[in-house]
């Protein structure tokens, strides 16, 4: 059930992007798995990755555990990274305000920006399973990590989203214009 929503969760903001214009939208990266290292997964999730999926410039998934055919997704556990870039700021705020109140899972929780803004210009924790929808910039994100030994919506997979979040705003900061100001 968890693997399902990382696929949900993906294939509802490819869906809200494709809503976008294109002209609206850019890749903010050639691969989006060059933002968080295989060791800082390891760290974050307990085991060391053993597939990538996607590298795109949308987005990219670490699997840490193979799913089972049969099982319905219980087995399968991941971390998910998905990125768009815009051409207005104003689409950016509007797009993180659509991924951050996905229908059914209730209001997000603003976090309150810290000092550095480590976790970008604006980030929401999504209350259905600790999925963190953040924009840094031009540039919207949803991070979410799950495993079957931390409880989804707990605060151990909180700290672990947040964690993953902080590593990819920390390196999206090298790309805040470049791509997108071309």
């Amino acid at each position: 059930m968890a693997w399902r929503v990382l696929v949900v969760a993906a294939v509802s903001l490819a869906t809200l992007a494709n809503a976008t214009p294109a002209a609206a939208r850019k890749p903010v990266l050639k691969n989006a798995c060059k933002l968080v290292t295989d060791a800082e997964i390891k760290e974050l999730m307990g085991r060391r990755p053993i597939a990538k999926q996607g590298g795109t410039a949308e987005g990219c998934v670490w699997q840490t555990r193979r799913m089972i055919p049969g099982d319905n997704g219980r087995n399968g556990e991941a971390a998910g990274l998905t990125l768009s870039g815009f051409k207005k700021l104003a689409d950016a705020k509007y797009f993180v305000d659509a991924v951050a109140r996905p229908g059914g899972c209730g209001e997000p929780d603003p976090f309150l920006p810290t000092r550095n803004r480590e976790l970008g210009d604006e980030a929401y924790l999504v209350g259905c399973n600790s999925n963190i929808a953040f924009r840094l910039g031009h540039i919207v994100g949803e991070v979410n990590t799950y495993t079957n030994d931390v409880k989804e919506e707990s605060r151990a997979d909180t700290r672990r989203t947040t964690s993953l979040t902080r590593n990819a705003v920390k390196r999206l900061r090298r790309y805040r214009c470049g791509p997108l100001c071309r």
